[in-house]
């Protein structure tokens, strides 16, 4: 992977300062306003985007929870372990994906500083607009 990429990718987020500086638990509030635990796109797309990327939060267990849009994980260094569907548990290794859909339920455990992944944010329209491309093709 790009060094340079992978370098801006290991900074420590505002989020992560905060769980290094005693905050024990994920802020669910940056991520949904419900109660049941559903990661809610309009927390983390912009506007009229489709997709969307972010790094994982490491350093803290995040808790059993489903997403209202399609997630792409890309491990980029170290290793994510995942339980999906309460059943599979899932060790992502550095150049390995995962793909959830918006029934899947997933639990994290805490990942260290070189544990570097990205989370892609994808509505559903967006396979919409990737299907008439090859459609045309």
């Amino acid at each position: 992977m790009n060094q340079i990429l992978l370098d801006s990718l290991r900074k420590i987020t505002e989020e992560e300062n905060a769980i290094l500086h005693g905050s024990s638990s994920v802020q669910k509030k940056l991520y949904t306003s419900k109660k049941e635990f559903v990661i809610d796109n309009a927390k983390l797309l912009e506007r009229g985007h489709l997709i969307e990327l972010r790094p994982h939060t490491r350093f803290v267990h995040f808790p059993r929870h489903r997403h209202n849009y399609v997630e792409m994980v890309y491990m980029c260094s170290g290793t994510t372990t995942h339980i999906i569907n309460d059943t599979d548990r899932i060790k992502l290794n550095a150049g390995d994906l995962l793909f959830l859909n918006q029934n899947a339920t997933q639990e994290i455990f805490p990942a260290k500083e070189e544990d570097i992944a990205v989370n892609f944010i994808i509505l559903p329209e967006f396979f919409d607009c990737a299907l008439t491309m090859i459609e045309r093709d």
